[in-house]
C-alpha cells in the first residue's frame, strides 16, 4: 500500500450556499485531472462550466464544484485525521 496521501479540498456552490469537502485519498488517485476526481467522487454526469473557468457543473447536486488544493500527508497523518473521523 502506498504511504504517501493527498487531503483533496472541493469547494461547493449550491444556490445560494458554498461550502467546502475534503477527501483524503491516495497520491496516485490525486494526480487524476480534476474532472475525474469531481466524476469520481460527486457524480458521473459531470461536465465543465464554460463560464466560471476550473469549476464543473454537477448534475445530480445542480451545483458547481472544483478542486481548491491537494496537500499532501504521510500515513501518520492520516491515521491522526481518520481518529477525528475525518476520511
Amino acid at each position: 500500500m502506498n504511504d504517501e496521501f493527498v487531503m483533496i479540498r472541493y469547494w461547493i456552490r449550491d444556490g445560494e450556499r458554498e461550502h467546502f469537502y475534503d477527501v483524503i485519498t491516495t497520491k496516485d488517485e490525486a494526480e487524476w485531472t480534476d474532472e475525474k476526481l469531481i466524476q469520481q467522487y460527486f457524480d458521473e454526469d459531470t461536465h465543465i462550466d464554460n463560464e466560471v473557468r476550473g469549476t464543473y457543473w454537477v448534475y445530480g447536486m445542480e451545483a458547481l464544484v472544483s478542486v481548491v488544493h491537494k496537500l499532501p500527508m504521510s500515513r501518520e497523518t492520516k491515521e491522526l485525521f481518520n481518529s477525528y473521523r475525518i476520511w
